[in-house]
């Protein structure tokens, strides 16, 4: 293992309610690298944060997020966060937002925000297959993106296909000019990790909450393992840093 793996927190983590203020600053506190947050577009393209592609509001009941404008949305408990509010907080901090792109419409008000604030050098993009991740490149040259590789080939095809998971998924990440790939960690394995290793695409890994997974992904040479549990990865973290001098 030539170094750790940059500590990505999983929206809601440490048990915060996810797609916060609360959220965000708990990841910061906890030791996070990366802050994930997970992103939707109004009616009027406000970029915000959310998981869900609905909510239930008290004036109008369970109404999707693209059918409310954002000054509809002041009513909701929590509040529902603006992209560009949260990705100052995260700049401040000096730490780097992955904006998990929930839905295609949420892409061009996601360029928008960014755009207006300067903060290209602050955000990773996530939840992009290859057609969204190249749409990105073709409309902003530089931008990062993370290819989700396309794990349902596993299902369908099963396991004995994996090295053709494996080439697939590194083709679909060089053609779409993506900075790394991103995968579940129950779908990674040594033989992707070293693949991608010699060639030099990142693998992020997610979600890992429990410590001897923490273990085995670090050792594997991931470059970012996200976690729910913050504060565990970063103790393991400086452990290591502390043994490796020892």
């Amino acid at each position: 293992m030539s170094g750790f793996p940059l500590i990505t927190a999983h929206s809601g983590c440490e048990g915060t309610c996810p797609n916060t203020i609360e959220s965000i600053m708990a990841a910061i506190r906890s030791g996070a690298d990366i802050v994930e947050i997970d992103v939707r577009a109004t009616k009027d393209n406000i970029a915000i944060l959310a998981h869900d592609e609905s909510v239930d509001h008290p004036r109008y009941g369970k109404r999707l997020l693209c059918e409310l404008a954002y000054s509809e949305l002041g009513r909701l408990n929590p509040p529902l966060i603006r992209l560009d509010e949260s990705l100052e907080i995260i700049r401040s901090s000096n730490r780097i937002a992955n904006l998990d792109l929930k839905e295609d419409a949420v892409t061009i008000p996601v360029l928008k925000a960014i755009g207006s604030n300067a903060l290209s050098d602050y955000v990773i993009f996530s939840g992009c297959e290859w057609k969204k991740a190249f749409f990105i490149a073709e409309q902003r040259k530089g931008l990062r993106v993370l290819l989700n590789t396309e794990e349902e080939m596993l299902l369908k095809c099963g396991y004995q296909n994996y090295p053709g998971f494996i080439e697939k998924s590194y083709r679909d990440a060089v053609g779409s000019a993506c900075c790394g790939i991103n995968i579940s960690y129950e779908a990674c394995f040594d033989e992707l990790a070293d693949y991608m290793n010699v060639r030099c695409l990142p693998v992020c890994v997610y979600t890992v909450d429990q410590p001897d997974l923490m273990r085995k992904y670090a050792y594997m040479g991931v470059y970012s393992i996200t976690t729910n549990r913050v504060q565990m990865l970063s103790d393991l973290k400086r452990n290591n840093f502390h043994t490796a001098l020892a």
